[in-house]
């Protein structure tokens, strides 16, 4: 007899919402543009 074990990966996600006071393009920018992180 031969047994079989199957592994199942368990995917979990984290969403953090924040309000912030800058206009939304900006905050794009600063999360996809490496020098703007520098800024922060």
């Amino acid at each position: 007899m031969i047994n079989t074990v199957i592994n199942s990966v368990a995917t979990r996600s984290l969403v953090v919402e924040r309000v912030m006071p800058h206009p939304q393009e900006r905050i794009w920018r600063a999360l996809t543009q490496g020098p703007l992180l520098e800024e922060c």
